[in-house]
C-alpha cells in the first residue's frame, strides 16, 4: 500500500480537495498542508523501498534496479514521458493525442470563463498552477521512490499520477465553468473513458493470448527436456539462453507495445514460463548459466526464426541446455 500508485495519489487528491473547499484557490493553509503531506509521502516511498531492498538483499534475492543518471537525463526522460502521455497516455490508448486534447479543452474553457469574467483571476491562476504542480509532483514522486540519482522510465506510479493529475484538472474546471461547459466536459470525460476502457481491454486480452502462447511453447520446451532426460539418463541442471538476431517478442496478430504492459514482453519471459510449466519445481535462478561463445557461434550466430523449432533452437550437452529464444 505504501508503494506504487498510492504514494503519488495521496498528496494529489488531498491538495485538490482542499483547493475545492476554498473555491479553487490555493491558500497558505492549503500550501503548507500540501508540502507536509508531500514530504510524508516521499519518506514513505523512499523509506519502504530502501527497507524492502535491504531485506531482499539479506535473503539473497536480487533487487530490481534502474539505471543511474544525471540531471540532464532525468530532464530528457521527463520530457519524453510528458510527450508519451500527451500522445497516447503512456501507450494505453491509440496515438491520437487524446490526453493532450483532454488538457486543451478544459484550458480553453477556463480561458473563456476568465475573459467573460465568470471565473475570477485567483481561481483561474490557482487551477493552472495546481495542474503544473500536480504534473511535477507525479514526476518527482515517481523518481523519489528510488534514490535521487536514479530514474525509472514508465512505471505504474508515474502512469497513475499523470492520469490522476489530468482527472483533477478536469474536475476543478468542471466546478468553475458554467452549464454549457459542464455539459462539454461531461461528454469529453465519457468519450475519454470509453476509449480508455476499450484500449485497456484490448491490451488485457492480448496479454492473456500472449501468456497462453508463451506457456504452450514452454510446455513444448519442457517436453524436449524430459525426452532428452529419459533417453540419455542425464538430468538437465543448467540452462544457458540467448536470442536470435531479430527477437521481436511478439506473436502474429497479437497487438501490443512494450510500454503498454510494463515489463511483460521481454525475452526472459520464455525462461520464466518454463519455470511455470514445471510448477516452479525446477530451473530456479541457480540453474541459469552463461551462454558459451563456442556454442553460440556454432549453432545460433546469425540465425533468425519466426516459430519454435526445438531441434534447431535447443542444444543439449551433458547436464546443460543451450536455448536460443526466437
Amino acid at each position: 500500500l505504501l508503494y506504487q500508485a498510492p504514494v503519488v495519489a495521496v498528496p494529489l487528491f488531498l491538495i485538490s480537495y482542499w483547493m475545492m473547499q476554498n473555491g479553487g484557490e490555493i491558500t497558505r493553509k492549503v500550501l503548507s498542508r500540501g508540502v507536509a503531506w508531500t514530504f510524508v509521502c516521499l519518506l514513505l516511498a523512499g523509506g519502504t523501498t530502501k527497507i524492502g531492498g535491504m531485506l531482499a538483499l539479506r535473503d539473497g534475492q536480487l533487487v530490481k534496479g534502474v539505471n543511474p543518471t544525471g540531471l540532464g537525463q532525468v530532464i530528457s526522460s521527463t520530457a519524453r514521458n510528458l510527450m508519451a502521455f500527451g500522445t497516447s497516455g503512456l501507450h494505453l490508448m491509440p496515438p491520437l493525442f487524446l490526453p493532450l486534447l483532454s488538457w486543451g479543452i478544459p484550458l480553453c474553457l477556463l480561458l473563456y470563463g476568465w475573459q467573460q469574467k465568470k471565473i475570477g483571476r485567483r481561481p483561474f491562476c490557482s487551477v493552472l498552477l495546481a495542474e503544473i504542480f500536480f504534473i511535477l509532483l507525479a514526476m518527482s514522486l515517481s523518481i523519489a521512490v528510488y534514490q535521487p540519482n536514479h530514474y525509472a522510465e514508465v512505471t505504474p506510479r508515474l502512469m497513475y499520477g499523470m492520469y490522476a493529475a489530468q482527472m483533477l484538472f478536469l474536475m476543478m474546471t468542471y466546478l468553475l465553468t458554467g452549464s454549457r461547459g459542464k455539459q462539454l466536459l461531461f461528454c469529453l470525460s465519457a468519450f475519454y473513458l470509453c476509449i480508455q476502457i476499450v484500449s485497456c481491454n484490448t491490451i488485457m486480452m492480448n496479454h492473456y493470448i500472449s501468456n497462453e502462447e508463451d506457456l504452450q511453447v514452454a510446455r513444448e520446451a519442457y517436453a524436449q527436456i524430459q525426452y532428452y532426460e529419459q533417453t540419455t539418463g542425464k538430468e538437465i541442471k543448467h540452462i544457458a539462453w540467448c536470442t536470435d538476431t531479430n527477437c521481436e517478442n511478439k506473436y502474429p496478430n497479437v497487438y501490443y507495445q512494450y510500454g503498454q504492459i510494463n515489463e511483460r514482453v521481454l525475452s526472459q519471459t520464455a525462461y520464466c514460463m518454463l519455470v511455470m510449466a514445471t510448477d516452479n519445481q525446477r530451473f530456479t535462478d541457480e540453474a541459469l548459466v552463461p551462454m558459451k561463445a563456442e556454442i553460440y557461434d556454432q549453432y545460433f550466430k546469425g540465425k533468425n526464426w519466426d516459430v519454435f523449432l526445438p531441434q534447431e533452437q535447443m542444444i543439449f550437452q551433458g547436464d546443460t541446455l543451450y536455448w536460443c529464444i526466437y
